[in-house]
């Protein structure tokens, strides 16, 4: 069995979390994870710095304190972020990986104990955060899907209730300003993103992130059964459809609780 690596008590994380507020939740307090399996966990919504993931890779956000029974998770993100210096330093002091299929498939291949956290909506659900917003690019995301069926991994949905609220989404009514985003992500894999947030002394505007809690609410894991090389498309979309159902009922559930006035979930 792989060896449980104490997460990261990364000092900018301990610096950052004051300034978003951010707590987690467990969705159920019965919900079983067993330390010896993989488990591939799928974070919503992207938002603009997906910093609800991010709570998974290090100890200084007191996960480990809240559900010690969890494996070690590596959160995934975008393979340009490697070639930035002090983002890579960082992101590796994480235990972060790339958010390729390879390398999804290699974390959770590993054995038991070794689970990952994949942000499914990618850049292009970043365009559409916004304060209150739920809108979720899910319905022709299967990739994921088709990685935990090859390796076995359960799926367990994950919602930042919050996440959407940090930053004023400046083009979300700009029809000409977000195709140019489109466009831009299509040849560069990232979004390029119009917003603000909040200055260093100003409240009114500025790029760090608004003072507004995020809570990570965990939902139970979802067991796709034994690995299979070369998973049928019907046995994908009848996986998909499941999980779709679970990220519905998870975001019904606790939205009143964490975030109130935040739209029903949009699926796109």
């Amino acid at each position: 069995p792989m060896r449980r690596r104490p997460r990261s008590t990364n000092l900018w994380w301990r610096l950052r979390t004051p300034s978003c507020g951010s707590r987690h939740t467990l969705a159920h307090p019965d919900a079983k994870f067993d330390a010896s399996r993989s488990y591939l966990f799928c974070y919503h919504p992207h938002g603009v710095q997906s910093s609800g993931a991010f709570s998974m890779s290090t100890a200084a956000s007191g996960f480990d304190e809240l559900f010690p029974a969890l494996p070690p998770t590596s959160v995934q993100t975008l393979t340009m972020n490697f070639s930035l210096p002090m983002t890579r330093e960082n992101l590796m002091a994480l235990n972060c990986g790339d958010a390729s299929a390879r390398c999804l498939k290699n974390v959770l291949s590993r054995g038991g104990g070794s689970s990952a956290v994949l942000v499914t909506g990618g850049a292009r659900e970043s365009m559409l955060a916004h304060p209150y917003h739920s809108t979720c690019v899910l319905l022709e995301r299967k990739g994921f899907v088709k990685i935990a069926l090859q390796t076995g991994a359960a799926l367990v949905p994950m919602w930042g209730f919050g996440e959407n609220n940090l930053y004023e989404n400046m083009a979300i009514d700009s029809p000409t300003i977000r195709r140019w985003q489109q466009r831009i992500q299509r040849a560069l894999t990232f979004a390029p993103l119009l917003v603000a947030g909040r200055g260093v002394f100003s409240y009114t505007g500025g790029l760090m992130p608004r003072r507004r809690p995020i809570t990570v609410v965990i939902g139970d894991p979802i067991d796709v059964g034994a690995a299979e090389a070369a998973p049928s498309a019907e046995r994908i979309a009848q996986v998909h459809a499941k999980y779709i159902l679970a990220v519905k009922e998870l975001h019904a559930r606790y939205k009143e609780i964490y975030d109130p006035k935040a739209q029903p979930v949009e699926l796109v």
